[in-house]
Formats: C-alpha cells, sequence, structure tokens
C-alpha cells in the first residue's frame, strides 16, 4: 500500500515537489485548477476502505512541465496519482 509518505519519497527522487508549478499562477487558471482538483477528489472513492472523497496533494517538477495530483484518503491513508 501506498501512503503519502511512500508517494511524496518517490516524487521527491524523481525532482518533483509540493505544490503547483509557477506557469499554473501566469496562466491565471491556479483558483479553477484548485477547485477542479478538489472536485475530482471529492467524487472519488477509496479503494482500500470505499471512504467517499479523498483529499488533493498537487506536486510538480520545477525543471520542467512535469505535474501530478496525488489523491490521499482522510480514513485509511491510501494514497494514488489521480
Amino acid at each position: 500500500m501506498q501512503t503519502i509518505v511512500t508517494v511524496q519519497e518517490t516524487a521527491a527522487s524523481q525532482s518533483f515537489q509540493p505544490g503547483r508549478p509557477a506557469w499554473v499562477g501566469n496562466l491565471l487558471l491556479d483558483d479553477t485548477l484548485e477547485r477542479l482538483e478538489r472536485v475530482v477528489g471529492a467524487t472519488m472513492r477509496c479503494p482500500r476502505c470505499r471512504r467517499a472523497g479523498l483529499e488533493t496533494r498537487p506536486m510538480y517538477r520545477p525543471s520542467s512541465p512535469d505535474y501530478r495530483v496525488v489523491g490521499v484518503c482522510p480514513g485509511c491513508g491510501f494514497t494514488a496519482e489521480i
């Protein structure tokens, strides 16, 4: 099982950092993107404990346009890229 700690360690080893890349704010998409991430996370169900709603954690790689969002179950801690 992946947890937020193992996902963050893996992401860090691939040069990902928590947060959104600067280009998101430059395009004035930051609020819209954050709302979209939350809606997607809220509509997902944890595959492990079946709890509805995942918290979202954005990550980006500063040296490239790479961007990913991780969903974390507040109930059991299950973590997966969404």
